[in-house]
């Protein structure tokens, strides 16, 4: 994954929930425009001998997954 780039998916009513990875911070960021629901990952750069991009990589599997998740069951409108 890209640490610029973001992925969003859309919820049954229509909100986004976005993924954003933030590479100062070591973490990687999900938060729901609908509910305002969100999930951060740590990078456990400690758990991985191939260094941050694994680390990366892992937060956001574990986080699409909540978002997965998040998408399929937020009923909330859209904020904004």
């Amino acid at each position: 994954m890209s640490t610029e780039s973001k992925i969003q998916y859309v919820t049954v009513a229509g909100a986004h929930v976005t993924v954003t990875p933030h590479p100062d911070e070591k973490v990687t960021k999900a938060s729901c425009g609908g509910c305002s629901q969100y999930e951060n990952e740590a990078w456990h750069l400690d758990y991985f001998r191939g260094g941050e991009s694994y680390a990366a990589q892992y937060a956001e599997e574990l986080t699409r997954e909540w978002v997965q998740a998040r998408a399929e069951k937020c009923r909330a409108l859209p904020r904004g």
